[in-house]
C-alpha cells in the first residue's frame, strides 16, 4: 500500500508540474546586451546628488521596451525619492533606438550612483 501511495503522489506531482503555468527565468532577463545597458545609463547620467544630500545610492530598474521602441518602467526600487522621480523623468516613455531588441521583454538593471 505504501508503494502505491508513493507512486500515486509522484504521478500527481509530475502531472501538476507538467500542466501548471510556469514563469521561466528566460522571461525576465538582465540586459546581457551592453547595448541596452549603455543606452539607459547614458540617459540617466548626472543626477544632482549633491543638492539632494545623496553621497551614494543604488537604483534597481525593471522595464520593458515596447513595439514602438519606448521604455516602459515597471518598477523602480531605491531609497531616494529624488532618484525615483529622476528615473521616471529621464526614462519613462522615452524612445530608444536599438536594433535586435525583442519587444516587451522584461529587463532588470542595477545602476550605482556615487558622489565624487
Amino acid at each position: 500500500m505504501k508503494t502505491f501511495k508513493s507512486a500515486f503522489y509522484s504521478l500527481l506531482v509530475l502531472a501538476a508540474t507538467l500542466f501548471s503555468t510556469q514563469v521561466f527565468a528566460g522571461d525576465i532577463v538582465v540586459p546581457q546586451s551592453n547595448q541596452v545597458r549603455s543606452a539607459l545609463t547614458k540617459m540617466i547620467q548626472n543626477p544632482n546628488l549633491k543638492d539632494n544630500g545623496i553621497s551614494e545610492a543604488e537604483l534597481f530598474l525593471q522595464f520593458k521596451i515596447d513595439e514602438k521602441g519606448e521604455i516602459i518602467l515597471m518598477n523602480i526600487n531605491t531609497d531616494s525619492d529624488y532618484l525615483v522621480a529622476f528615473a521616471k523623468e529621464k526614462l519613462h516613455h522615452q524612445k530608444i533606438d536599438l536594433v535586435d531588441v525583442p519587444p516587451n521583454t522584461v529587463y532588470n538593471l542595477k545602476v550605482k550612483f556615487e558622489l565624487k
